[in-house]
């Protein structure tokens, strides 16, 4: 439907509410065209207490099955319920449909975030693993720098000692020269 056919929809439905005249010409269920807006819902017009006073007149377009006014009018209502509902229904189904789609896209992100969460438990393991490598390699350096210093003391001490015994040795080997020279000396 257009928008013009659902503006002149829209205008006639409120003219129906606001005037009998209008709602009776609609039960008719035969208009041959739009009936005119009425601009609000206007007081009831001097003759019109009257005409709602009487019992309502068949219209002359009345079909022959001699169906009344309020029966048509009822018929009206009716098909106003059953659509209301069909749109409820329908609305009901949309919602339906929307909270499947939400819930899909809900599991979709849980199974993301297992995922996520099985990697992050992953990288702490490594990271717990490394953490552990480093501290087992900062003790075997911590104990290599000691048997180093170690190793650095004693053969500082070993230089030392190797000095004097160099000392010792060149002070034996004079003591021995000087000895064979005495003997020497004496023979």
């Amino acid at each position: 439907m257009g928008d013009d056919a659902g503006r002149e929809l829209e205008e006639t439905l409120h003219a129906v509410l606001a005037d009998p005249d209008a709602a009776r010409e609609w039960a008719t269920g035969r208009l041959s065209r739009p009936l005119a807006p009425v601009a609000g819902f206007p007081g009831i017009a001097p003759d019109a207490a009257e005409r709602l006073a009487a019992p309502p007149a068949p219209a002359p377009s009345e079909p022959a099955a001699g169906r009344s006014a309020d029966a048509r009018v009822a018929d009206l209502a009716e098909a106003r319920e059953r659509r209301r509902q069909d749109r409820r229904s329908e609305q009901r189904a949309e919602a339906r449909r929307h909270a499947e789609r939400v819930r899909a896209e809900a599991r979709t992100r849980e199974e993301e975030l297992a995922g996520v969460r099985d990697e992050a438990d992953r990288a702490e393991r490594d990271q717990r693993d490394a953490q552990r490598a480093v501290d087992d390699l900062t003790a075997a350096l911590a104990t290599a720098r000691d048997d180093r210093s170690a190793a650095q003391e004693r053969a500082r001490a070993l230089r030392t000692r190797l000095r004097e015994a160099e000392r010792a040795l060149r002070t034996a080997r004079r003591a021995a020269e000087e000895a064979e020279r005495a003997v020497e000396r004496l023979t």
